[in-house]
C-alpha cells in the first residue's frame, strides 16, 4: 500500500513539470500575482451553453533560473481561441493532463522569450467554456449560474490538485449579461465588478436575493421564500463575533466584506469572506448548529489562505484542520463545553468513516475523495492536542510563523518540535493507533485497569473512571509504544466504567 502511494505521488508530481531542489522539495516556476477576468453569460440559455471568458494573468518567475515555457491548466470543456503574451499574439499547444481514472485537465502551453527569475509577464487567454450539465461546481441557467474554483473555469499555472497547494492571488472579476440577476463574488464591489486584494481563487454566483445587512455583514436571502429574517441577523452576528475572536487569537484581521449567501447548490463553500449556506436555513424557526459552525469556519479560513498565504506539503492540515479547531474553540466559548464536545464528536465520527483508507496527511490533496474529511477532522484533532500541550504559547507560536505573511506545515512542525514524534506519526503515517483497556479490577481501596498501546509512539493519556455514585476520577497514564501499562485509581468506591483517551486526542 505504501509503495503504491509513493509511485502515485511521483507520477503526480511529474504531471506538473515541477522541479525538485537539492532538499528534495518541489519548486514551482510560475506564481500568479493577480487575475483579471471578464466573464460573459449567455443571452439565451435555451440555445447557448457557453461562458465566454477573457482571463488576464500576471505571472512571476519564482524559479531559480530563466524560463521560456508557460503551462496553464483549464477545464477540458474550454475551447481556447487565442493566447497573448505581453499583449502580442502567441502560438500555443493543447494537451490532456490526466488527474485520475475519470478526470482530466486541459493544458495550454505557450513559449515566449526568456523570463528571468523575479521578472513579471502577462498572459491573456480568450476562450469559451461549455457547461454540458449543471452541478454544484458550475451551472448555467436563467435562474442562477455559478462557477466555483474546482470547476476549473479559469486558467492557472498550478493545478487545483497540486500536493503543495493551488494558486491563490488577488483578483478583479467582471461578469456581463447577468440579465438583471445579482452577481456575488468576494472582495469589494464597484461599477466594474469585484476586486479582492487578499489571496483568493476566482468564483462567482448569480441569482435573485433579498439583501439583509446587519452591522456591515450582507446576508443574501433567496427571493420568493417565506424567510425568517431573524436567522439572517443571527448569522451576521455570529460571523462578526467569529471575526473578532479569531483576530484576538492570531493578532491580524481583514477588511474584505463578509457575505453570507443562501444557495440551492454548493453550501459549505467559503472564500475570502463570502460563505454559502443552504437556502432552506432561512425557512427554519431556529438556526441549526451545523450552519452556525460552517459560517464560523468560513470566517476563520480567511486567515489561512486569504490573509496569509498557506502552501507546501500538507497545507490542508492548516487551511482545513486549524480552521476547524479554532472554530470549535469559538463554539466552546460562545455556546459552552457541551456544544463544543458535540462538534468534536461529529469530527471523530466523520473521520472514522474514512480512517482506514486515507493517505498520510502530508501527501493528500483535493484529488482524493476524502481530502476535506481527513484534513479538517484529523487535522483538528492534531491542533487540539497541541493546544492542550502548549497552553497559552500555542497561538503565540502560530502568530510568530505568520509574521512574514506566509505559513506552512513544515514551519509549524518546527515551531512545535518538542512534539516531533507525535507530529511525525500523525502527519507522515496512516492512522494506526489502537489503545485498549481491560475491565477494572478492584483490590481493597484501589482499582486497576490494564492498558495496551498497539501504536508505534509513546502516549500520555487520561483514563477516566466512572464510579457507582456517578462521579469520575482521572488517571494520567503513560504507555510506551507497542507496550502495556496500567491505570490506578485510589478509591474504595466501585468503578462501573473505564475509558481510555477520554478526550479522543488520538484518532
Amino acid at each position: 500500500m505504501h509503495r503504491y502511494k509513493l509511485v502515485f505521488t511521483a507520477i503526480f508530481i511529474l504531471l506538473f513539470s515541477a522541479v525538485i531542489n537539492a532538499q528534495g522539495r518541489i519548486s514551482l516556476t510560475w506564481e500568479v500575482q493577480k487575475y483579471d477576468i471578464t466573464a460573459t453569460l449567455p443571452q439565451n440559455y435555451s440555445t447557448e451553453r457557453d461562458l465566454n471568458v477573457k482571463a488576464i494573468l500576471n505571472l512571476k518567475n519564482i524559479g531559480k533560473s530563466a524560463s521560456s515555457t508557460i503551462s496553464l491548466r483549464l477545464s477540458e470543456q474550454a475551447t481556447v481561441s487565442d493566447v497573448q503574451v505581453n499583449g502580442a499574439n502567441a502560438d500555443f499547444a493543447k494537451s490532456q493532463e490526466k488527474i485520475d481514472g475519470s478526470r482530466n485537465l486541459q493544458k495550454i502551453v505557450t513559449r515566449t522569450s526568456s523570463v528571468s527569475p523575479n521578472q513579471l509577464i502577462t498572459i491573456t487567454v480568450n476562450y469559451k467554456l461549455k457547461v454540458s450539465s449543471n452541478s454544484g461546481l458550475n451551472s448555467l441557467s436563467p435562474v442562477n449560474s455559478q462557477f466555483l474554483p474546482l470547476s476549473h473555469w479559469y486558467p492557472t499555472p498550478t493545478s487545483w490538485y497540486f500536493p503543495a497547494g493551488a494558486d491563490f492571488a488577488p483578483y478583479k472579476l467582471k461578469v456581463n449579461s447577468a440579465n438583471g440577476k445579482t452577481v456575488i463574488s468576494t472582495g469589494t464591489e464597484n461599477a466594474d465588478g469585484f476586486e479582492q486584494k487578499l489571496f483568493s481563487q476566482p468564483f462567482f454566483i448569480t441569482g435573485q436575493w433579498d439583501k439583509v445587512s446587519s452591522a456591515g455583514v450582507d446576508v443574501f436571502v433567496p427571493k420568493g421564500m417565506n424567510a425568517n429574517n431573524a436567522i439572517a441577523g443571527e448569522l451576521a452576528a455570529i460571523a462578526l463575533e467569529a471575526k473578532t475572536y479569531t483576530a484576538g487569537l492570531l493578532g491580524k484581521s481583514f477588511d474584505s466584506p463578509i457575505r453570507i449567501v443562501g444557495v440551492s447548490r454548493g453550501s459549505g463553500f467559503a472564500q475570502g469572506g463570502t460563505i454559502f449556506v443552504d437556502e432552506s436555513v432561512f425557512m427554519r424557526q431556529k438556526l441549526d448548529s451545523q450552519t452556525a459552525t460552517n459560517v464560523i469556519e468560513g470566517i476563520v479560513k480567511v486567515w489561512f489562505g486569504n490573509v496569509i498565504k498557506v502552501q507546501d506539503d500538507g497545507y490542508g492540515v492548516i487551511q482545513e484542520g486549524l480552521s476547524r479547531h479554532i472554530a470549535t474553540e469559538f463554539v466552546k466559548r460562545k455556546y459552552g463545553e457541551a456544544d463544543a464536545e458535540l462538534e468534536h464528536l461529529r469530527q471523530r465520527t466523520k473521520y472514522s468513516a474514512i480512517s482506514t483508507r486515507d493517505a498520510p496527511l502530508n501527501v493528500v490533496s483535493p484529488i482524493d475523495g476524502y481530502y476535506f474529511t481527513a484534513t479538517a477532522n484529523k487535522g483538528a484533532m492534531i491542533w487540539k492536542y497541541l493546544s492542550n500541550s502548549f497552553g497559552d504559547d500555542f497561538y503565540k507560536l502560530i502568530q510568530t510563523q505568520m509574521d512574514d505573511g506566509e505559513l506552512s506545515l513544515r514551519e509549524l512542525r518546527n515551531a512545535f518540535s518538542t512534539q516531533k514524534a507525535y507530529l511525525d506519526f500523525m502527519i507522515d503515517r496512516i492512522t494506526e493507533m489502537n489503545l485498549m483497556i481491560g475491565l477494572p479490577q478492584q483490590k481493597g481501596n484501589q482499582t486497576k485497569a490494564a492498558l495496551r498501546n498497539m501504536g508505534e509512539i509513546d502516549v500520555d493519556i487520561d483514563v477516566v473512571a466512572t464510579l457507582s455514585n456517578g462521579k469520575t476520577l482521572v488517571s494520567k497514564t503513560p504507555i510506551k509504544a507497542s507496550s502495556f501499562g496500567e491505570a490506578v485509581f485510589d478509591t474504595p468506591e466501585k468503578i462501573v466504567r473505564v475509558e481510555v483517551d477520554a478526550d479522543k486526542i488520538y484518532p
